[in-house]
């Protein structure tokens, strides 16, 4: 997967390679035919040569900046689009997290419900990550034995935060209110995150690409605070704005 989106960004370049290429052709065939005895639009009727109409200094100049502000265009597309697959499409699943925190010990085996931890879930465009506080108000006194537990009692005392690594990321260009799907009825587990109640590790499960967001909103039907069902929107400007 990788190698075919490096070939579909290079792409461009190669087209104007042989664009470039092709231009560079037809000048030497003109000059081949003004320089020729044969008469041509070059020449007049007897032959003698009144050579190629001379280009505009301004207009060689407006070429070949034009020319350049195509390739630096195209080679910022690359990277920026590298940057991309990078961080969003080929970004690891499950990365090492400064603490081991499992979400089956806290919300499967000891049922604390998502929303005591993600408080902003239902009233903000970010779940959020708890604050320390709110960790430290249950492991002040619970699991001091723990080495995990000894790692977050260090930020807390150095007043540092946790270095989180995001897994359900999206790009800055993608609008993603997370209040507007809990007042829908979205399910957190069923529709987006999967099993994460019962996981160890925080994994990525679902691949949150354009089409797997558009195929939600076309074929799922939400009720919504009013009581009215029906399915997400599929404007472009809903999610990019």
């Amino acid at each position: 997967m990788a190698d075919l989106a490096l070939h579909s960004l290079l792409q461009p370049l190669i087209i104007l390679e042989d664009q470039l290429s092709y231009c560079g052709e037809e000048k030497h065939l003109k000059m081949s035919r003004i320089t020729s005895d044969e008469p041509n639009e070059f020449t007049d009727s007897d032959g003698v040569g009144a050579g190629a109409p001379p280009r505009n200094i301004k207009q060689r100049i407006s070429g070949s900046v034009m020319s350049v502000l195509i390739v630096i265009t195209i080679v910022a597309a690359y990277f920026v689009g590298l940057n991309i697959l990078d961080n969003f499409v080929f970004a690891e699943a499950a990365p090492t997290q400064p603490i081991n925190f499992s979400h089956k010990i806290h919300a499967t085996d000891n049922e604390v419900p998502c929303r005591f931890c993600h408080i902003y879930a239902g009233r903000s465009f970010v779940a959020g990550i708890p604050p320390l506080s709110r960790c430290i108000g249950c492991h002040s006194a619970v699991r001091l034995d723990s080495l995990e537990i000894q790692k977050l009692t260090g930020y807390w005392e150095r007043q540092e935060p946790v270095p989180w690594i995001k897994i359900h990321d999206l790009p800055d260009f993608v609008q993603f209110p997370h209040k507007r799907h809990i007042k829908a009825g979205v399910d957190c587990q069923e529709d987006c995150h999967g099993p994460i109640a019962t996981q160890p590790v925080v994994t990525k499960t679902a691949p949150l690409m354009m089409g797997w967001c558009l195929a939600c909103h076309r074929t799922k039907s939400f009720t919504g605070p009013d009581g009215k069902e029906r399915q997400g929107p599929t404007d472009c400007w809903t999610c990019h704005i």
